[in-house]
């Protein structure tokens, strides 16, 4: 049988073009294998402005298995992405972002990855050293406090759990339904519940050139805080 594949993209307040690259990489990732049947899910997460009916409608008429899914109250990434989890029926499920930011070759080989090792049914994307060159002072101290933070309190099999591009098989999938953090640290809550039940383990990727990088909310910063001393308090007690 013909494996299918949901591909489950949050978006919020997404930058001018978004509506053309997301359907020009959709249909690169169709031809990378004829083989693989995919389905294109966008979750809008209240979005304020960069969302017009005209891309909605122009993403309808080029790819042909395609949900919108769209409510009015901005809630965050991992709020959204469950949303579309909810909806996917699929063999592999592969969660990035609206703009694509890592490259084709990353994107297919993760799949592939998936489809083709029995012995796996989560990969997290790890980001190379490159990365880190072009990424703002700011989060890349956070990206890499978190790091060193996970790996020695959490202890989980991979550290860069921030990484914006993640598979699951579909036999993952209610863990991830069962996550309860809506901002930022929902990575870190699936990878530590995952981790619990099934092989997860890194998979080395690349950032594609012109990524635009968007402000870190001191706020939410703030929240997220707080979600991780309560994530750690689950883990030292065994939840």
């Amino acid at each position: 049988m013909r494996p299918m594949i949901d591909i489950v993209l949050p978006c919020y307040n997404p930058q001018k073009g978004w509506a053309d690259r997301v359907v020009r990489t959709y249909d690169l990732l169709s031809q990378h294998d004829p083989s693989w049947d995919f389905r294109l899910i966008i979750v809008n997460d209240g979005s304020s402005k960069g969302v017009e009916q005209q891309d909605i409608t122009y993403i309808t008429e080029c790819v042909s298995a395609f949900k919108w899914i769209s409510y009015e109250t901005n809630r965050g990434k991992g709020y959204a992405l469950r949303q579309g989890v909810e909806e996917c029926t699929g063999d592999i499920i592969l969660l990035t972002d609206i703009d694509f930011p890592y490259t084709l070759e990353s994107m297919a080989g993760l799949m592939e990855a998936l489809l083709t090792e029995d012995a796996v049914e989560v990969l997290a994307g790890e980001r190379d050293v490159q990365y880190y060159k072009h990424t703002p002072k700011v989060r890349k101290w956070i990206s890499k406090l978190l790091k060193g933070v996970v790996k020695t309190l959490l202890r989980l099999p991979v550290t860069d759990t921030q990484c914006g591009l993640k598979g699951m098989k579909s036999v993952a999938r209610p863990v991830f339904l069962r996550t309860t953090i809506d901002r930022y640290l929902f990575d870190v809550e699936f990878l530590w519940m995952a981790a619990k039940r099934y092989s997860v383990r890194p998979y080395p990727v690349t950032l594609r050139e012109g990524i635009v990088f968007s402000k870190m909310n001191a706020r939410i910063l703030l929240t997220e805080g707080w979600n991780f001393v309560e994530l750690f308090a689950r883990s030292f007690v065994g939840r």
